[in-house]
């Protein structure tokens, strides 16, 4: 076999095309939390990484929502947070502040529920795994 017929073979059918589908789902939505955490920065008069930093914090406050696995991610310094557990805080920010806008333009005081907000957070950034 060719290279080329050796290259375009890994893209036919089975496992390794599902693979790289849901490598790049994975891409296309960490590119769209980015964009909406820069759409997030504009609104707030604030720089991207001051963001994600207030994001590191928003996770380490609603810990205590997260599912058990995600839990130890947000412990120690926010500094010291690896950049996968950085889009997650982004993702759940993100998530978050979105619904509190909904239910406040719905005119509702009712409480947002972080462990939810958790869970769409894990599901767009593609699953959670410890680092």
């Amino acid at each position: 076999m060719t290279v080329a017929g050796k290259k375009n073979a890994r893209w036919q059918g089975g496992q390794i095309e599902g693979r790289y589908n849901d490598i790049s789902l994975y891409n296309k939505n960490i590119a769209r939390i980015r964009a909406a955490v820069n759409d997030l920065a504009q609104r707030l008069n604030m720089d991207r990484q001051q963001v994600e930093d207030v994001a590191v914090v928003w996770g380490m406050m609603f810990r205590d929502s997260a599912p058990k696995q995600v839990q130890p991610a947000f412990t120690g310094k926010p500094s010291a947070v690896a950049p996968g557990t950085r889009i997650l805080a982004a993702a759940f920010f993100v998530i978050y502040t979105k619904a509190v806008d909904r239910m406040q333009g719905l005119g509702s005081d009712d409480a947002i529920d972080a462990a939810a907000c958790w869970q769409a957070a894990i599901e767009l950034v593609g699953g959670w795994h410890a680092e």
